[in-house]
């Protein structure tokens, strides 16, 4: 009977984790953007809400029967629509098996579970979405009573037949968890932020790390690569006129003009930074006004992502050579390596701001100075 519940607890931890993992980048980017900088607990909190999710799943409309013999079988559906029945079932077992043994039963288990199954919707409502206490405990009743309603129609239709029971003590049940969860949500999630309370800090400047850096860095090189990905088909055609030979580097005499439009035009307007430093509140400063400021801003990117960009154009070009194209291909990515190592471990900016004499602040103005 252990298994029944622990199988998928587990599946729901692996796969919620996965899914989690699959949209870290985009949910810490949104972090930086919303709130000014990360937080720790409102990532974790996400991660509870992506295994929670799957847990509701696994447990409320896995496993499938997935063979139409069982629908054509057991095509008449169930529903119970007699409120606190499960009171009686439960007396009947405790004349049965006494207090004790009643507790280890399937049917008083059910009853139990369906009321734990709805407490982490109560925490993370109230916590983690910070809802009002009514509205928390009337989401988690409206989330039950959709859960029944799918379970009475049969997947609506996905399976073709109904295989579960829609129980109206189960829709009571998961609302008693909520409620309990939206109690307990204070004492147990109290660690877990506002999210509009981190967004008021949001024009506040944070420290310049060297993982900070090497982050924006790595935007631009996502940038870089979806460009490549987007544009892979025109170059191919339009240069070539020949089918995809699955190569996102096909049209290797464009990737450094790919790379100048991507990475390093942005920097020719406004404070000078890249596309990925925008997005991290980063910007290149120089200690004194430079007359050729624009081209040392434009030179930064070219130094780390123009270099990776001609490599991987020499690379392309040199590619019916075998061990050649495979030897610069190598090179390319040990070079654009090295330097996000290089930026993320030194304390003056790295390879760009060490060859151009700028150095990297926070957009929004001085860390320092507001700590002062």
């Amino acid at each position: 009977m252990f298994a029944t519940w622990a199988s998928p607890a587990f599946a729901a931890v692996v796969a919620g984790g996965a899914l989690w993992a699959l949209f870290l980048a985009p949910l810490l980017l949104y972090q930086v953007r919303a709130y000014g900088g990360l937080s720790i607990p409102r990532a974790a909190g996400s991660a509870a809400v992506s295994i929670y999710a799957v847990a509701l799943v696994a447990y409320t409309l896995l496993p499938t029967p997935g063979a139409s013999s069982w629908c054509a079988k057991n095509h008449d559906g169930e529903i119970e629509i007699h409120a606190f029945h499960s009171i009686a079932e439960i007396r009947r077992q405790i004349e049965l098996h006494g207090v004790i043994g009643a507790l280890t039963t399937f049917t008083v288990l059910q009853v139990v579970m369906n009321v734990v199954l709805f407490i982490p919707w109560g925490l993370l409502a109230r916590r983690y979405f910070h809802m009002p206490f009514a509205l928390a405990v009337l989401s988690g009743a409206f989330g039950s009573f959709m859960i029944e309603t799918l379970q009475f129609a049969g997947g609506w239709t996905l399976i073709g037949c109904q295989y579960r029971v829609a129980d109206v003590d189960d829709l009571i049940a998961n609302t008693l968890g909520t409620l309990l969860g939206a109690v307990l949500a204070p004492t147990f999630l109290f660690w877990m932020p506002r999210a509009r309370d981190l967004a008021r800090l949001r024009l506040a400047p944070r420290p310049v790390t060297g993982l900070r850096r090497a982050a924006a860095m790595l935007l631009d090189l996502a940038l870089l690569w979806l460009a490549a990905l987007a544009l892979a088909p025109v170059i191919v055609r339009g240069l070539k006129a020949e089918a995809l030979d699955g190569s996102l580097w096909s049209g290797h005499e464009l990737a450094p003009v790919l790379a100048a439009v991507v990475v390093v035009i942005p920097t020719l307007r406004g404070t000078g930074a890249t596309a990925g430093e925008r997005m991290l509140w980063l910007r290149p400063a120089w200690p004194v006004p430079v007359r050729a400021r624009r081209l040392k801003a434009a030179l930064r990117p070219a130094l780390a992502l123009g270099v990776y960009a001609a490599l991987m154009a020499i690379a392309g070009a040199w590619a019916d050579d075998g061990a050649l194209g495979s030897a610069l291909w190598l090179v390319s990515y040990a070079w654009i390596a090295v330097v996000l190592l290089w930026t993320a471990l030194d304390l003056r900016g790295g390879l760009q701001d060490a060859a151009t004499g700028a150095t990297t602040v926070d957009a929004r103005g001085s860390y320092e100075q507001t700590f002062a």
